[in-house]
């Protein structure tokens, strides 16, 4: 996987400057869910690792992943 970096801008005059000067980190994803273990949002995942390994670790999504939505019906 990639090791993105992830931060929320809304976090504070600081956390948003930090996003601004630093394209590289992501301010979206996917994320664990209340169900995992640790907790919701204790794990990330940037969205092309998410599409290349969702079946793998079957992972599942709330939202359609990119090829779901191109294909008809919403279904691969």
């Amino acid at each position: 996987m990639c090791q993105a970096k992830f931060m929320d801008p809304a976090g504070g005059s600081i956390a948003a400057q930090f996003v601004g000067a630093h394209p590289d980190v992501l301010t979206a994803g996917h994320s664990t869910t209340e169900s995992f273990a640790r907790g919701e949002g204790y794990e990330w995942v940037c969205a092309a690792c998410y599409e290349e390994f969702a079946d793998e670790f079957r992972w599942e999504s709330d939202e359609p992943t990119a090829s779901e939505s191109a294909a008809p019906g919403g279904k691969p």
